[in-house]
């Protein structure tokens, strides 16, 4: 028995900013792991605030056919290899005009890497793909905010398997996919959504963005409903709901490398509200520059390490501290161990429901609710 880590690609060049790549994967695999890696080159102007994971629209791996294993944003992606690791996933970056900037999609099959009770093992199955669909042609924080339309992407695929163990992945694999998105049109609307049932429950997520404002803004409050009111075993204020969070898989710190100075607007991280511990207010993180926003942002002032002044056009090493990295709120079943996994068969009918907040109805987000279901193959 060993480890295998090897390359499906490397070095791939799209062809275009946008569409949709189908990659083959070794149909005789047992997958632990997916690495993604996709790199992309800033256009003439500056990049503002236009990250790789959101040009990336949907990852999916797909097996016979049609039968969905993952469907996930890139944002949730991410999100998901954060809650499985308790490590951000590799990236780097600059918005400085030609330069490039890449980051890293674990896409795993286990509950962390290496995982040998849970895994894809692509010989029960057929024609397993991975299928990615991408936009590179959107425009960040202004409409000058691009990526080349001569240099497209490129991106590896590696592959983490286990070699010569036939008895690996007894409990299947897990699935993880949205299942829907919201996107409520009044302050204090309620959306019940109907989640499947069949199969054992690992985790339930929801991403809530709700721009500049507090995440209790998109979404004010979470319940999970059995049988229509017969048990609830989750019931929370989004506040609370984060910290839960913060406790179960600690803060979240993000280091981004921007094209600064007096060009440098509003940067968008994502993380939730800030963390006291981080010594910042809680406030959602936007960075701008000094005089920024007028007086409506937080300006978080930065300074160049070498001197202390502040130049245009110059870079800048931020570090900030987060509770919910994508504004990806988890709800984990599988906590403290696997034997509190909920069994959705024992129940015939299950609702999470979900309350809007009070944010003006102008920036209520879209909200998208992610599933993690164990299949047994």
């Amino acid at each position: 028995m060993e480890w295998q880590r090897s390359y499906i690609e490397r070095n791939l060049s799209l062809t275009a900013n946008t569409g949709t790549l189908t990659i083959d994967l070794p149909k005789s695999a047992m997958l632990s792991e997916l690495l993604l890696r996709i790199v992309g080159t800033n256009g003439a102007n500056p990049n503002h605030d236009n990250l790789v994971c959101d040009a990336i629209t949907k990852l999916e791996v797909i097996v016979n056919g049609s039968e969905v294993v993952k469907s996930l944003t890139g944002r949730e992606l991410q999100a998901l290899a954060f809650f499985n690791t308790k490590q951000v996933p590799h990236q780097w970056g600059t918005e400085t005009a030609a330069d490039t900037q890449g980051m890293d999609f674990p896409i795993q099959f286990g509950r962390f890497p290496g995982d040998l009770d849970y895994g894809l093992d692509c010989k029960k199955v057929t024609n397993p793909q991975l299928k990615i669909t991408y936009n590179f042609s959107g425009a960040g924080l202004d409409a000058t905010s691009l990526y080349s339309t001569s240099t497209f992407p490129v991106l590896d695929l590696l592959a983490i398997q286990v070699l010569d163990f036939p008895g690996a992945f007894p409990n299947g694999y897990i699935k993880s996919h949205e299942i829907t998105t919201w996107s409520p049109t009044a302050n204090s609307e309620v959306k019940r959504v109907e989640l499947p049932v069949g199969n054992l429950f690992r985790r339930i997520m929801v991403r809530d963005y709700a721009g500049e404002y507090w995440m209790e803004s998109g979404l004010a409050h979470t319940y999970l409903d059995l049988n229509v009111g017969k048990r609830q075993p989750f019931k929370m204020d989004t506040e609370d709901w984060m910290e839960m969070n913060r406790q179960l898989f600690g803060q979240i710190e993000v280091a981004r490398f921007l094209n600064g100075g007096a060009s440098m607007a509003q940067r968008d991280l994502q993380l939730g509200m800030a963390d006291r511990i981080g010594g910042m207010t809680l406030r959602d993180l936007h960075i701008l520059t000094s005089g920024g926003g007028g007086g409506t942002r937080w300006d978080f002032k930065v300074h160049k390490v070498e001197d202390g002044s502040v130049a245009a056009d110059s870079t800048f090493r931020i570090s900030a501290v987060g509770l919910c990295y994508h504004s990806m709120l988890c709800l984990p079943f599988d906590w403290p161990d696997d034997r509190f996994m909920l069994d959705s068969k024992l129940w015939s009918d299950i609702d999470l429901v979900l309350e809007a907040g009070s944010g003006a109805a102008s920036v209520l987000p879209t909200l998208a609710l992610v599933l993690e279901e164990i299949i047994k193959k």
